[in-house]
């Protein structure tokens, strides 16, 4: 799981935390290529009752992004597509709720 935190915090030996700098990468930028990594990442994880990632292989990762412009022009277009995905999943829920309403009332 990850996060965009934009208050000072401290972190456990389990946690790892990255400092970017704000004129090469777009945070939200960032967070969607970690949202995309995050199974490839998971399964690196080392432990037997917490798994986590050693910092080693983490920077190890490559990020290849774009100019800084087209990095916020991804993010804001990924999040945009992020938000439809929540309000649709969240009127499929309700749905499917009217649906099982009816569904009692009908075979009670």
């Amino acid at each position: 799981r990850g996060f965009i935190n934009q208050v000072d915090m401290a972190l456990n030996q389990d946690m790892k935390g990255l400092i970017v700098k704000p004129d090469l990468i777009d945070t939200v930028f960032l967070m969607q290529w970690y949202k995309d990594n995050a199974t490839k990442l998971q399964n690196l994880g080392i432990g037997s009752t917490v798994k986590g990632i050693d910092l080693a292989t983490l920077k190890s990762f490559i990020l290849h992004a774009p100019a800084l412009a087209e990095q916020t022009k991804i993010a804001n277009f990924l999040t945009a597509i992020d938000e439809k995905i929540t309000v649709t999943q969240t009127q499929l829920k309700a749905v499917k709720q009217y649906k099982q309403g009816l569904l009692q009332q009908m075979f009670v």
